[in-house]
């Protein structure tokens, strides 16, 4: 892989990070005031979907002579999370659907990119691209995000009529608010994960 596809990698993967703790920021404002943060984390998750695309061209070139199969599953895989993301989030600033609407399959574009992060770790260990400790990071994860959608599409929601609060987790089953808390904790530890990748990447060009 180029040096040049490094540095725009690890910049990318950087920027990523800061886009994604911008957006707690806002999400944590909206839980706690209300809009316009919602909308403003929600604008937030554009970039932070298109900061992302070059990680993955990456990681896609990384395993390439030895995993092309896999990394033509990762690359797939985390297209169609990162699109799925993009487009319901765009949809929903545009309020052509509401934020029920979109949100197991906003779940499962979030479980997919957290396959594609766990499948990208394991390339990029193999490769001896990534330090072990930054790999079982990403896994770690990656399987957050697959279990929490599991957990939501298992849980389920309650009919949105029924609901005053998104934030009133009493009116959900114990699957489904484990699934929501894992959600969460992925928007959390995810900019560790981008800084840390991009802040490794740099440091081997």
């Amino acid at each position: 892989m180029s040096t040049q596809l490094f540095q725009i990698s690890g910049w990318s993967a950087l920027l990523n990070g800061v886009l994604a703790i911008i957006g707690v920021v806002f999400l944590t404002l909206f839980f706690m005031k209300g809009e316009p943060f919602g909308t403003l984390n929600d604008l937030t998750s554009l970039p932070w979907v298109l900061s992302l695309l070059p990680v993955l061209w990456s990681f896609y070139r990384l395993g390439t002579n030895e995993h092309k199969f896999i990394s033509m599953i990762a690359l797939g895989v985390g297209i169609v999370g990162l699109l799925g993301v993009f487009a319901l989030q765009l949809l929903l600033v545009l309020k052509v659907i509401t934020i029920w609407q979109q949100t197991y399959y906003i779940t499962s574009a979030f479980g997919a990119i957290g396959l594609w992060i766990i499948i990208a770790s394991r390339i990029g260990r193999a490769e001896s691209f990534i330090s072990p400790a930054l790999a079982g990071f990403g896994i770690a994860l990656g399987a957050g995000w697959i279990l929490a959608t599991l957990c939501v599409w298992i849980g389920g929601f309650p009919p949105a009529d029924s609901v005053s609060s998104m934030s009133d987790m009493s009116q959900f089953n114990i699957i489904t608010i484990i699934g929501v808390s894992l959600i969460f904790l992925g928007y959390f530890l995810q900019p560790i994960w981008a800084i840390w990748l991009g802040r490794f990447i740099l440091s081997r060009t």
